[in-house]
Formats: C-alpha cells, structure tokens, sequence
C-alpha cells in the first residue's frame, strides 16, 4: 500500500514495509522477513545476520521475491513457515517452494525448490548466508570441502581484496565458536558454495553463495530448469560445559526493549572535511540557478568543497566546469574536480591544463580548486598509465592530484594505486553506497559498520596516504561491473532515479552513522549528495518524483540538511560508542568546552536510549514526526529553538528516541547561534 507524504519523510518508505516476525528455535532467536531469516542470535549474540534465496540477472541486479501462499506455524520454542516466492523482472519469471523450519534443539533448516517459468540469463540463482562481521572477523572457521577434507581458515579482519575469501571455496559445511566450546556449523547442499568479503561494498557481512564465480557467466537458464538447495544450521557442543550453557538463562532472549547505552571518549580529533556534489552534475545545465534563499542557507552550513565531475569524452565538458565553478562561488567552497580521462589522452589533459590555468576569472578558477581526483573512463580504477599522463600534463598547476574508483572498493586497484602514490598520488579516492546487495532499511543500517572496516583497512595499506570517500550516495549512481561507454557511464549515473531515503529522516540518520563511522576511521575528507533537488539537500522548483507535503515549499529544506546544520562550528569529535549500533547512531562534536551529541533513530519504532552525563548545562531537541513539515519549511525557526534544558539526574539520561527521530543534545555552556 502506498503511504502518505509523513511517512515518505519518516522512513523513506513509498510502501510499508514487512513486518520483522520474532521466531524461537530452543535457544536461538530470529526474525522472519520477505522470505529470509534475519539476526539469528544465541545468548544475545548474532550468529547469523540471514539466510535467503536470491536471484541475480546477467548484470547482476537483484530481482526482488514477491511471498504468496505463506503459512507460518509458530510455537514457545520452535515454528515451521512454508511460502512461494516469485521473482519477476523484464524476461526472468523464477519460482521457489521455501519450507523454513526451526527445533526446539537449535536447529535451523531452510530448503528451496526453485523452477525457471521463462528462460533468461542470470549470474546467480541461489541460496545466501550471512556472517556477520561482529563476532566473525578474525576469528577461526572449520570449513569442511565438497571432496570431504577440511581445514581451519580464519575469517579475515581486514577486507580481503580476493573474492572468494581465500580458503572459503568448494564448501559443504562452515562452522565458527559462538561461546566456550559451542560452535555454529552451516552445512549446505544442492550447489558449490564459496564465501567472499561483503565489506568491499561496505555490508557489514561475510557472505556464502552459490555459485562460485570461476565457472562462465552469465549461465542461460532453459525455462522448466528446476534445482533444490538447503542450508542448515546446527548448534554444534565440544564438551558438556557447552552443552550445558545452550540450555542455561544464558540463551534467553533479551527484553522487548532494551536501553540501547551511548557513551563517548573525552579526546578530541578533527573531522574530515565534508562537501557535497554539483548540482550540475545531477540536474541539467539549463535548470536556474540556486536561488538566492538557497544560496545563503547552503553558505552557512560551513562546508569544504563541491565535487564537479568532467568528461573529457564528453565535448560539453567546460560548461559543466563553468556552471560548477560559478556554484562554488556562490557557496564559497573549493572545488573537487574529478576528472574522467580517456585512457592515455595527452590532448584531453593538455586542454584541461589550458583551461585550469586561464578560465573563467582567470586564475580565480585555479584558485577555487581543492584537489583533482584523476579517474580512467571506460574503466573500473584508474590505470597506473593513465595516473602518468596526468601527473605529466597537469602537475604544473600545483594541484594535489590523487587516483582510484568512481565505484566501491572492490574496483580499486590496490596495485595500480601504490604504484600512484609511488608516482607522488598526494591522495585515493573511492565512492560508498549502501543497496548493492539489499535496499531495506534494516540491511542499509549496518552498511556504516563496513564503511568503518573499509577505512580501516585503507589505512593498513596505505599508511600516511591521506583517504578521499567521494561520493557516499544513498543509492548506487551506476553498475560499475557494466561494460558502457565513457558516454554511457555519465549519461546513466545522470538518469539514475533518486531515493526517497534522501529526502527523509532515515537517510539523515543513516548520513550522521556514516559521517561517525568514517571519521573515526580517520578519512580525511567525505562527498555526500548534490547540493538541491531529490539527491540533495534542498528542494527546488521541479516537482519531487514523491509525495512529501513540500510540494507547495519550493524553499524547503530535506532532514539532512538540519543534520549537516547540527554539524557546523564543530572541527571536531570524539569516538563514540553504542550499544546497538544498528539502531541508534550518535556523533559527539567538540568545539573547545562545547560537546554535542548527535543522535539518531535509525529504527521505525521508538528506542530509548542512556546518554552520558559528562559536561554541564545540557539542552534536548528532536527532529521527528510531529514538528518535520514546520522544521522543513522553515529551518531558520528551528534552528533558533534551542530545545529543553535538562537537569542530569539520572532519571533524566534516558531519553525516549522517537521512530527514525534526530535529537541534538548540547553540553554546552551557551546553545550555538542559529543559522
């Protein structure tokens, strides 16, 4: 059903989603959702993040499950669910018989008896295991092979370059400790299985699919091709003592509703610097300007640069750097230029070099410019050739040039960027999105954890090299595994529909978890979406693509821009920790005595949640449901309400964290101007 224009700027959501339905299977815990198993835990502990059947086509786009027939059988401590799940989309019709079955001994079995109604081509039809990367990473998994040997492999703690993991291929059954001699074994049947490293697209996850990607693809799938497959998880005692903790109070669920606790750290470190994209580069060059109510609003958010993306293919190139520079003018940013250059084009650069050097305003263009990020067009990472003929041709104009990815980490090539640092590449590049595996709200609030391992891992091979995320989009821009033209790749990530999450308080949470995620992770600078329009921060004139009761604002402003506000007059932040992540999101701001924590809901349905009591005169206010049109239509307003004063007795640390809700919370001897 479609929701009304509140919910579009709650959630995200154009159609209310699925309810997650709580399951018992002895002592595990789990939800059921769309035709997938989610967050199996034991004691409190997530063992498995999901268990679901997919289908991918030859591009490898998901084709989503419509569940027909579904019949569940829940009981205290144990439940069987049966359903039809149908994935339809331009030639494919595929068909699963799912049978979902949960013991009272802890065990798991889901099977599925799929049937091809069309033929198609398709990359991947199967069974899909999450791992999750909490409890999994670096620790020990006994993998059992199809030919009957086995062996013990580390999960690995940095993302592994390699897909699958290196040692996780050909499996019959894997199994991890999840207490004192209590391990989780997956054993699998029906295909070959192998696992690989989701955090390359920043799922916070280890996933094992079939099938392996040696074998050609894409395969043809005859329509009447049928296949079975099964997944069962088993709870698997090495000794008494493990036996006896399965049964004990250990294994009880938690409460309905936990206190999720928040704490941050005293020190303080500078934040990255944060920017945004052209609106050029999103909406056409004959689309007006920014108006002047815009112009200031976006001026006082106290940003660092615009990203401009430039063609070289493309003959129409200098307009768009001149409609860019006059943007970021009128924003005083600088300009992040990223260049997408035909592999070894000297003419290409030799014009750009010209027309940095003496364009518009003369040397005022090269004066705005912050970076050039040099990108091989056509191509998945930039080519150690390609980064050559760039530090040739342009390093005259004293500009810190860098390399990498326009698309996820996976398509960085690790080799090719050391040899640019060698070469003296001053920074690597590469963009984030949350939906290359899942779209739901629940599987996007755990992409922030793998944005954080993917830093982390950056900095482990690249030790002092500074680290550029450019751009985080909340949906992708482009598939970077299609083989397209330069022209292709720019006229697609241009046409690329927007995401409702955007315009929405959900998409601001998610933007304050990936700014805190990031940070901490010591990036040391951030592109998030276009300045205006559904990808960005401000309404305009054009009609929004979704009911948002702003339709009579042309002047209206989205959620995240009153979370970039919060932002502003902070250089700093100290490393903040919650006890659900998932859930609540939090960014503590420093600037000298002043802390503000920022807080965020990253779940439809209230959390309360314990803040610190650190620093003197604190001051609540929410961004959430009853007051989002008014805060929408008039961000001046808000941003002067400087919320209520609290007392910090220990009644008053918990707070009541409204469904996808903002909170600002100062310690701060005196609330901040507003903007």
């Amino acid at each position: 059903m479609n929701l009304p224009a509140s919910d579009i700027l709650i959630s995200g959501c154009q159609q209310r989603p699925s309810p997650l339905i709580e399951l018992r299977a002895g002592p595990l815990s789990l939800g059921f959702e769309d035709g997938g198993v989610r967050f199996v835990t034991f004691a409190q502990r997530e063992i498995l993040q999901g268990m679901y059947a997919t289908v991918r086509d030859e591009f490898w786009n998901t084709i989503p499950p419509r569940v027909q027939n579904l019949v569940i059988d829940r009981k205290a401590e144990s439940f069987a669910i049966s359903f039809t799940a149908e994935h339809r989309s331009n030639d494919i019709h595929f068909v699963w018989q799912t049978r979902i079955e949960g013991t009272a001994a802890g065990t798991l079995h889901y099977t599925a008896e799929g049937e091809a109604k069309t033929t198609f081509l398709r990359n991947r039809i199967g069974l899909c295991i999450l791992h999750p990367i909490s409890g999994c990473a670096g620790q020990v998994c006994r993998l059992e092979y199809v030919d009957g040997r086995s062996a013990e492999v580390n999960f690995p703690q940095l993302v592994a370059a390699r897909q699958p993991i290196p040692g996780f291929h050909d499996l019959r059954s894997l199994a991890h400790e999840i207490a004192p001699g209590l391990w989780a074994e997956v054993s699998l049947a029906g295909e070959v299985f192998e696992t690989e490293d989701q955090r390359n697209w920043i799922d916070a996850s280890f996933k094992t699919y079939c099938t392996p990607l040696s074998r050609p693809r894409p395969v043809l799938v005859p329509a009447g091709s049928k296949l079975s497959q099964s997944a069962t998880l088993r709870l698997k005692p090495v000794k008494e003592s493990a036996v006896r903790f399965s049964l004990s109070g250990q294994s009880e669920p938690a409460s309905s509703a936990p206190v999720v606790n928040v704490t941050f750290e005293d020190a303080a470190h500078p934040l990255p610097f944060v920017g945004l994209q052209c609106s050029v580069t999103n909406r056409p060059l004959q689309v007006p300007a920014l108006t002047a109510v815009q112009r200031n609003r976006l001026r006082k958010l106290g940003l660092s640069h615009l990203r401009v993306d430039l063609r070289l293919a493309s003959r129409d190139w200098p307009e768009t750097l001149a409609a860019g520079y006059r943007e970021a003018v009128d924003l005083d940013l600088r300009l992040e230029l990223a260049i997408h250059v035909d592999p070894v084009n000297a003419t290409q650069l030799r014009e750009l070099a010209r027309c940095l050097g003496s364009g518009e305003g003369g040397h005022a263009l090269l004066d705005r410019c912050q970076r050039l990020l040099i990108l091989e067009a056509g191509a998945r990472s930039t080519s150690r050739e390609v980064f050559a003929a760039a530090v040739s041709n342009l390093a005259s104009l004293g500009l810190p040039m860098g390399l990498g990815t326009d698309g996820n980490l996976y398509d960085l090539d690790l080799a090719a960027a050391a040899a640019g640092v060698a070469a003296g590449a001053k920074f690597i590049a590469w963009s984030m999105n949350p939906q290359v595996h899942a779209d739901d709200n629940r599987s996007m609030a755990l992409t922030p954890l793998g944005a954080a391992d993917q830093l982390r891992t950056m900095r482990h091979r690249f030790p002092g090299i500074p680290l550029v995320v450019s751009p985080i989009t909340i949906r992708p821009r482009f598939n970077p595994i299609a083989s397209l033209t330069p022209r292709q790749a720019g006229e697609r990530a241009a046409a690329a529909p927007a995401d409702p999450r955007q315009v929405s308080l959900f998409g601001a949470g998610w933007t304050l978890a990936m700014i805190q995620q990031l940070a901490a992770g010591e990036a040391q600078s951030l592109t998030f979406c276009a300045t205006a329009g559904p990808r960005g921060l401000l309404t305009t004139s054009d009609p929004l693509p979704w009911p948002t009761g702003l339709q009579d604002s042309p002047d209206a402003v989205f959620p995240i821009f009153h979370l970039f506000g919060g932002c502003r007059l902070y250089p700093s932040f100290s490393r903040t920790q919650s006890s659900e992540p998932m859930k609540v999101a939090a960014l503590a701001l420093r600037n000298g005595r002043t802390t503000r924590l920022l807080l965020a809901n990253l779940e439809p349905v209230a959390q309360t949640v314990r803040v610190p009591d650190w620093g003197t005169g604190p001051r609540l206010k929410y961004l959430d449901e009853p007051g989002i049109l008014a805060a929408l239509r008039n961000p001046e307003a808000w941003q002067a309400d400087h919320g209520e004063a609290l007392s910090m007795a220990p009644d008053r640390r918990v707070l009541t964290l409204p469904p996808c809700a903002l909170a600002w919370l100062d310690y701060s001897p005196a609330p901040d101007p507003t903007l």
